[in-house]
């Protein structure tokens, strides 16, 4: 879902963050350095109760941080939720799976957050497509406030380095699966379906990144300078991607779209998911019967489910879902690995020692729910 890792650049400059202290206070934007931005209730259909509600429901994790959801303001507990075609990813995901998985992890932070600010929210009977759009009503009632810890959607983070390679017990597995709702499948780190799944990442993650329209589209949604990065609050910015100190002062003083094409960069985006895969415990794979659009949003409210509760474990999950995007990959790696229903979402996990605070950032609520000041939707 996450194609972050080409960017662990090597630029040599990394090497020299440890050395370059003087550089820690030109740290990249994150979360905690935007300001909560006060949503003014001007539709009567949304009061500071419901902006809450949409905020931590933002907080959802999406395909390049993309935050590819719309919320259209029906009438007083009344919402549509849309998929954003603008903000899809035609290149890597052109079935939407991606999209529809990060629409299925933002709706189930709605129900979850509605839950903790005494809301019930209540799903019409069926997923609608509109236009080949997708989109889902939700009507929401008064209730009694549940016990779900908000901190689980605040600090829900993707993490990318520092797994330990110690394999999963039985009974970490069981509790995960508890929390998420569904079956989990890990591949252990020493079997043979770990390893075929492991080089097999390493094969789609170096097409992809030699494939030049998806690293355009990738590039697209860098936001290589704080300027930027503020301006747009979404996409993949280098403090995103692991570059801090002078590697990340450096990128974001000199570097453009440009790069993302040069040899290089990618060259050295195939070293780091070459690395990155020798770490861990394996791999847990969110599977389902079939590829319909409800299917990928349920696997997204799965996924949202597990990730929200990984911190409590200590458990890093990091997003590796190339060989589903890839072909021969996506059509023939897994019934060599077991799986006797399709793939729908690819996670290298790890237990970590050290679980630091999230710093993507979010647009604010008006920016997802256009009709909050008179604008169509």
């Amino acid at each position: 879902m996450v194609r972050r890792e080409f960017i662990q650049l090597g630029l040599g400059s990394v090497a020299m963050a440890a050395a370059m202290p003087l550089f820690g206070g030109c740290s990249g934007l994150v979360r905690s350095d935007l300001e909560r931005e006060p949503v003014a209730p001007a539709n009567p259909n949304l009061d500071s109760r419901l902006a809450e509600v949409l905020r931590l429901a933002s907080l959802a994790p999406s395909g390049h941080n993309t935050q590819p959801w719309r919320v259209e303001l029906l009438d007083e507990g009344r919402l549509r939720i849309h998929a954003d075609a603008a903000r899809s990813l035609p290149v890597v995901d052109p079935d939407n799976r991606e999209m529809l998985i990060g629409l299925g992890a933002f709706l189930e932070s709605l129900v979850l957050a509605a839950g903790i600010h005494g809301l019930r929210a209540q799903m019409e009977p069926t997923l609608q497509q509109a236009g080949g759009i997708w989109q889902q009503e939700v009507v929401l009632h008064n209730a009694q406030p549940s016990d779900y810890p908000a901190q689980r959607l605040e600090l829900r983070r993707t993490l990318r380095s520092g797994f330990r390679t110690q394999e999963l017990s039985a009974e970490l597995l069981s509790k995960l699966q508890r929390h998420a709702g569904c079956e989990i499948i890990y591949l252990p780190r020493n079997s043979r379906e770990s390893s075929l799944l492991a080089e097999a990442t390493i094969a789609a993650f170096s097409q992809q990144t030699w494939n030049d329209a998806a690293q355009e589209e990738l590039a697209s949604w860098i936001r290589f300078s704080n300027d930027d990065a503020r301006r747009h609050r979404d996409g993949l910015t280098p403090a995103m991607m692991g570059i801090t100190g002078f590697g990340g002062w450096f990128v974001r003083s000199f570097y453009d779209r440009s790069d993302v094409l040069k040899k290089g960069f990618r060259d050295k985006g195939i070293e780091g998911v070459s690395q990155q895969v020798k770490e861990g415990a394996g791999w847990l794979i969110l599977t389902d019967t079939t590829h319909t659009s409800d299917a990928m949003v349920s696997t997204g409210r799965r996924f949202q489910r597990l990730a929200s509760c990984a911190r409590e474990f200590g458990l890093a999950l990091h997003p590796m879902s190339q060989t589903i995007e890839e072909a021969p990959w996506k059509n023939e790696l897994w019934s060599q690995v077991g799986l006797s229903t399709p793939a729908h979402l690819v996670l290298r996990c790890g237990l970590v020692d050290q679980y630091p605070p999230p710093i993507s950032l979010r647009r604010p609520v008006a920016a997802f729910v256009p009709d909050l000041y008179g604008l169509s939707v």
